[in-house]
């Protein structure tokens, strides 16, 4: 009996009230089933939350409370009556006064009266619901109030503005949190603390948003990444978290725009995140890289490259975003690559690096660059571009290197610091540089650099950029020089000329041609020419031209150089057995050939006896054929019949 009591009691004690009175001719109800709370009656309600009254009787089921009918009849509502997660609340003409924040984070309001103060905190008046939104009117064009139960949650497409806290998630509005957001491109304004307090990790801004309100991501724990594909001029406010550890991902067109226009948050491009050499980097599809960051693999002497190339694709670095190596604590000096235009805020803040190189391609640095550890900087920048936005940073003990002759113009740019300027650094340009025009030697031409009485070294104090295939050949060239050490800086280009080598020069010989025998066609024999150890190639190095090449005599042999080889050379041969007489003296067989000259008479392939007769008919020799070229000698001049086989011939000697 004692043990159904204590029940009884306990029961009692937990059990929710769902009706009683709220003025002294009103009441309440609510219904579980819908949700809805009714206030029913007439007159006014009695005045809670700061009144003499204390919190609403139904303050314990607000929380399951969406629905709020207030009937005909009730004149007065209390302040801070209704609240939290309410979607729609309906309220009668009958109403002429209603208490501040009385229908506090309410989504929407029906309501048609004129009493003062209206919408008392509700997010929207007379708005049209479809759906998990609230909207401002049935164009649906600007959303009041998120009203579904959150998770992933894409804004409808046609929506043009998001207004104030519309998906906000506290801990007095209690609507689905939302872990995902998606804006369509329709959206042109997103409104102050649009989506504070939910679980979400990124937000994609649409392009063509132009007004966005304060910290509208504010108090969302694991917010990581705003991507901004917006034109930042035409962008109204950044939508600043006031957190270092969120990134935002911006275009690279606008990438120098969005850092001038804050300096203290963390803009990256938008693109591929890659890791090389301890750098992280972030890939865009344009061709162009930022540093974003840095892993344990980071060289304590960092030289930045100016590219990078993944699966076949070169990237170019034009950016160090804001706070990459901030608290890095294996930093000790960096060279920044020329191609680099922007260098963010905090880049280095609270690392261990020493010193830096700032190439001149550089326009803008953000603010706190460098941490307390910092103490020897060579800027190549030009003072009239450049822009540092703080630079009081740097402390006493710095020592900011300057080219010779900018002193003036640093100074009068920046008078108020603490460092000291030091113009020590030289253009490369300022330096001798020569290269003594030459003939071809088949080796190297490079050039010779000299500041003052001190002759700089290649890979040292400067690099050189060849033409491809180097300045070896004859031809016109333009080298590129540019400064590698802190000393020597910018680039410089040296023109030359490596003319040809005259054939006639010495170490070049050309080989003698022995002579030739007559055959009846032109006669061209091989040349060899040599230039020291090396073989010219005919039609590369030379050309060659025959002259007076078939019959007996003296040819000529025209050499003309060519590419790397200028000039001419003229060699002779000679020719013998040529016939002395026409034509008509001589027949030379497709296979036996017989010629005369000079009381020498020649055959050549005879497979038959060779009989050489005189005019009386008498037959001075007969000679046995051995298939090579005979030479049968006549002791005197006249015209002779020589006959092998049935081939016949007169010769005239």
């Amino acid at each position: 009996m004692l043990f159904a009591v204590a029940m009884l009691v306990i029961s009692t004690a937990f059990a929710q009230t769902t009706s009683g009175t709220c003025g002294d001719n009103a009441t309440w109800e609510y219904n579980e089933s819908s949700h809805t709370l009714t206030i029913s009656g007439t007159g006014r309600m009695y005045d809670y939350y700061e009144g003499e009254y204390g919190y609403p009787p139904w303050k314990d089921i607000m929380g399951d409370v969406e629905y709020i009918v207030i009937n005909d009849g009730i004149t007065h509502i209390s302040a801070g009556a209704f609240w939290r997660q309410v979607k729609n609340a309906i309220i009668p003409r009958s109403v002429t006064s209603i208490g501040e924040n009385a229908f506090f984070d309410v989504a929407n309001i029906e309501y048609y009266g004129n009493a003062e103060g209206s919408p008392w905190a509700a997010f929207c008046r007379n708005g049209y619901i479809e759906g998990d939104f609230v909207y401002s009117d049935n164009t649906k064009k600007e959303i009041r109030r998120y009203i579904g139960k959150g998770g992933d949650v894409a804004i409808p497409d046609g929506v043009t503005s998001i207004g104030n806290g519309a998906c906000e998630y506290t801990r007095r509005c209690h609507y689905g949190k939302l872990t995902s957001i998606t804006i369509p491109e329709s959206v042109t304004t997103i409104d102050y603390m649009a989506f504070i307090g939910n679980d979400i990790k990124s937000v994609t801004i649409p392009k063509n948003v132009t007004s966005i309100g304060l910290e509208i991501c504010s108090y969302n724990e694991n917010l990581e990444s705003i991507y901004l594909n917006n034109d930042p001029t035409k962008l109204e406010y950044v939508p600043d978290m006031c957190d270092r550890k969120i990134r935002y991902f911006v275009l690279p067109e606008y990438l120098d725009i969005w850092m001038e226009k804050n300096s203290k948050l963390t803009f990256t491009l938008n693109g591929e995140e890659y890791e090389q050499d301890g750098v992280i980097y972030n890939l865009c599809d344009n061709g162009t890289a930022a540093v974003i960051g840095y892993t344990s693999d980071l060289a304590a002497e960092l030289i930045i490259p100016a590219t990078i190339t993944k699966d076949g694709t070169d990237y170019s670095i034009v950016t160090i975003c804001n706070s990459s190596f901030a608290d890095c604590k294996i930093l000790t000096s960096v060279v920044i690559p020329e191609g680099v235009k922007s260098i963010g805020s905090n880049v280095f803040d609270y690392s261990t690096l020493t010193s830096a190189v700032i190439p001149g391609s550089v326009t803008s640095i953000g603010s706190h660059v460098f941490g307390v550890t910092f103490r020897e900087l060579y800027c190549y920048a030009d003072p009239d571009i450049i822009n540092f936005h703080d630079m009081r940073y740097l402390s006493e003990s710095t020592k900011f290197h300057i080219f010779i002759g900018d002193l003036d113009k640093w100074k009068e740019k920046y008078n108020n610091v603490k460092f000291t300027f030091v113009d020590d650094i030289k253009r490369l340009s300022d330096c001798s540089i020569t290269i003594p025009a030459q003939p071809y030697t088949g080796k190297a031409l490079m050039p010779v650099v000299n500041d003052g009485d001190k002759t700089l070294v290649e890979g040292e104090d400067y690099t050189i950029t060849l033409p491809e295939g180097g300045c070896i050949d004859a031809g016109e060239y333009t080298v590129t020089l540019k400064g590698k050490n802190s000393l020597y800086y910018k680039s410089a280009e040296k023109a030359f000329v490596i003319t040809p080598k005259a054939l006639t020069s010495d170490g070049i010989s050309v080989s003698e041609i022995s002579s030739q025998t007559y055959t009846g066609s032109a006669i061209e024999p091989a040349i060899t020419i040599t230039d020291g150890n090396k073989t010219l190639a005919e039609g590369t190095d030379y050309t060659v031209e025959y002259a007076d090449n078939i019959n007996a005599g003296t040819a000529k042999v025209l050499i003309t150089g060519k590419a790397n080889y200028s000039g001419t050379i003229e060699k002779t041969f000679t020719i013998i057995g040529s016939p002395k007489t026409a034509t008509d003296d001589i027949t030379i067989n497709s296979t036996v050939k017989i010629w005369g000259f000079e009381k020498t008479i020649f055959v050549e392939n005879a497979t038959k006896e060779i009989r050489i007769v005189d005019m009386s008919g008498r037959v001075i020799k007969a000679i046995k054929p051995d298939n090579n070229r005979m030479e049968i000698p006549i002791s005197k001049s006249g015209i002779f019949i020589v006959k092998t086989g049935v081939k016949t011939l007169k010769v005239s000697l």
